[in-house]
């Protein structure tokens, strides 16, 4: 009797250690979150045609407006990773030529901060979003529509046709309405722009003292009345610096390091030289499009079935740039990449809304840490050279840049099967791409099996002692 209460205790204790260890295996698989962090209402999701989706959480902020986290992909053949913990602009900076004005958008005025008029986060109507699904707690916000976006591939007489999902929101301020769109395309390529429009903010009048030695720093676009003197109107010329925020977690926060590639003059300018410098410590850089420069965000452990690491790559998009006095400094770079930190959330005028001292834009960010949950700070420019037809109404004018995978996949999604139920583990620092599904159900299995046979053994055990 003795043996059989022990026998029971150690298949017990047994059961315990096997269950223990299915958790822990499921808990830290790179594919176990499968829901979202948000409810129902706050998250937007879309399946394409060919299979592929996308998934995410979205929340209102007093500053930034409109903030995505908790982005996923999943590829036409069923590969589910997280790409971003975090999407959002971090600041809308618009000094104008003559040096009158120099706004901060964001964190000086908030885009969804309320105003004398009700919110500079606006309420969408319906009319806003045709064909469209609009998103708000309480009131339209985000407005989200499907679209076709030309050629996917082109093959001979074949071809493929990629399908874009994009999301929007318009903030107010003052007289500039600012559109913040994201384009997530089916082969799991994003487009961050904003467009503004609105009204020009700033005018230099002819009757004015100052206009005579001004007139340089703007357009002239209309003539009107002041009483009765005939008085030209001027427009300022001005910059629109964007800058975005993007937390990358590809496959979860842990890995992620920062690249940058270019193409260097070599053989007198007869070849290019691919050069690829890893940063593993926060940096700031600038574009070069003399030397074709990019950037990536590459996961030191995920790749994919070649063993090749999964990334994204960030491509400049425009030919404006801005270098602006030694009092912004965060002006010298288009780019930086530092560790998440709670501390950190805007690119100037940081510690004018967070109770961070130290901490006032993203130069002070980049100190030298080592990168762990990687941030990328990107900002793109454009200069407006106003024109007649910015009077009264003034056109939207978009910037942005994309974001593309980079060995994602081991060939185009649009070529592969249907992930298989099993997969081969690359390397000791490398894994591969398997679905959550496939990886779990193969280790509750293997551990089933462990506990059956086991358990089997101590069985007859058992009963032979009790025929002793």
């Amino acid at each position: 009797m003795k043996t059989t209460t022990s026998l029971q205790t150690r298949f017990a204790l047994l059961s315990v250690l096997m269950a223990a260890l299915l958790v822990t295996l499921f808990a830290g698989n790179s594919y176990a979150q499968t829901d979202l962090g948000c409810s129902e209402e706050f998250k937007i999701e879309h399946q394409f045609a060919n299979g592929a989706e996308w998934e995410m959480c979205w929340e209102e902020r007093l500053n930034e407006g409109i903030v995505y986290y908790d982005i996923y992909y999943t590829t036409s053949h069923g590969l589910r990773r997280k790409v971003l913990g975090q999407m959002n602009l971090a600041q809308i900076h618009v000094p104008y030529d003559n040096s009158e004005n120099r706004y901060h958008d964001v964190t000086d005025y908030g885009l969804a901060a309320p105003n004398s008029s009700g919110n500079n986060l606006l309420t969408l109507a319906a009319g806003e979003c045709p064909n469209g699904q609009l998103y708000g707690s309480t009131r339209n916000l985000i407005c989200k529509q499907t679209h076709d976006h030309g050629y996917a591939w082109k093959d001979y007489i074949d071809y493929g046709v990629k399908e874009t999902m994009s999301i929007f929101n318009v903030s107010r301020v003052q007289r500039y309405y600012y559109i913040i769109a994201y384009e997530f395309h089916d082969d799991g390529e994003i487009e961050p722009t904003v467009a503004a429009s609105g009204k020009l903010q700033a005018y230099l009048y002819s009757n004015n003292s100052n206009y005579q030695p001004h007139e340089a720093y703007g357009w002239e676009i209309n003539e009107i009345m002041l009483g009765d003197i005939p008085t030209k109107v001027r427009g300022v010329n001005h910059t629109h610096n964007y800058w975005w925020r993007l937390d990358f977690d590809l496959g979860g926060a842990a890995n992620d390091v920062f690249e940058e590639i270019e193409f260097l003059p070599a053989n007198n300018d007869f070849r290019r030289v691919m050069t690829a410098t890893t940063y593993t410590t926060e940096v700031a850089r600038q574009t070069s499009p003399e030397t074709f420069r990019s950037w990536r965000v590459k996961d030191t452990v995920l790749g994919n079935q070649d063993g090749h690491s999964i990334s994204y790559d960030i491509l400049p998009n425009g030919s404006n740039v801005y270098r602006g006095p030694s009092v912004e400094p965060w002006t010298q770079n288009n780019i930086y990449a530092t560790t998440s930190r709670a501390c950190e959330r805007f690119i100037s005028h940081n510690s004018e809304v967070l109770d961070c001292e130290g901490n006032d834009n993203v130069v002070d960010f980049t100190d030298g840490e080592v990168l762990t949950d990687t941030v990328v700070w990107y900002g793109v420019t454009f200069h407006h050279l106003v024109r007649d037809e910015d009077d009264s109404r003034m056109p939207a004018h978009a910037e942005g840049f994309n974001i593309v995978p980079r060995d994602w996949t081991k060939e185009n999604p649009a070529d592969m099967q249907p992930l298989a139920s099993t997969a081969v583990q690359l390397s000791s620092t490398v894994q591969s791409e398997r679905p959550f599904a496939s990886i779990n159900a193969n280790v509750f299995l293997l551990a089933a099996s462990f506990v059956f046979v086991v358990g089997t053994v101590i069985v007859r055990q058992n009963t032979k002692n009790r025929d002793n």
